[in-house]
């Protein structure tokens, strides 16, 4: 699938004007049927996207800056609350996406491994939180390093923020990086 994100604060999004360096901007993240999508927009041409009513999932005010500069921390309570939306939405990047946000968040304490199942023949992992009382059980793909170096790489787009690599490069599949396998009951590496 092809993804078209742009790096951060380049152009509008609607009336595609450059961002000049300190200028104001918003950033809109929307969490389309097929796969989330991020946009900056001038003030105006934001204020129009909101009249027009568009579901905007969230939005953030932010000023271009110049090149090198340091990417934005990672918020990962608002980074949980995006997987637990996006769990819920069927799209393949969505699912692959929602896999890779887990292991983040397992490896930051944000969730827990309860257990890897399979059923139908698809591995899952099955997360708990702390708030939630059920568990929620999230399609374990197979993916390469290289696979999941892009979905960081997409997901850093994304959110415009600075994620650490989930698994190293050129390592086995995602889910043996996150234990030994379905019924594995040791939690990732930390």
């Amino acid at each position: 699938m092809e993804y078209r994100l742009k790096r951060s604060g380049e152009a509008c999004g609607g009336c595609a004007v450059e961002f000049c360096v300190g200028q104001s901007m918003f950033s809109v993240l929307e969490l389309a049927a097929e796969q989330p999508l991020r946009a900056d927009y001038c003030e105006t041409c934001f204020d129009k996207l909101r009249d027009e009513g568009r579901e905007i999932y969230a939005f953030w005010k932010t000023r271009k800056t110049s090149e090198g500069r340091a990417r934005r921390v990672v918020d990962y309570p608002s980074l949980r609350e995006l997987f637990f939306r996006m769990a819920q939405i069927e799209a393949v990047e969505y699912r692959k996406l929602s896999y890779l946000m887990a292991l983040i968040l397992v490896r930051k304490r944000f969730l827990v491994i309860k257990e890897f199942v399979t059923q139908g023949g698809v591995d899952f992992l099955v997360i708990t939180a702390k708030d939630r009382p059920d568990a929620l059980r999230i399609e374990a793909p197979e993916l390469r390093g290289p696979e999941i170096a892009d979905l960081t790489g997409r997901l850093r787009l994304l959110l415009d923020m600075d994620l650490e690599e989930v698994a190293p490069q050129g390592s086995g599949t995602a889910a043996s990086t996150a234990a030994d396998g379905p019924g594995a009951e040791s939690a990732p590496a930390t």
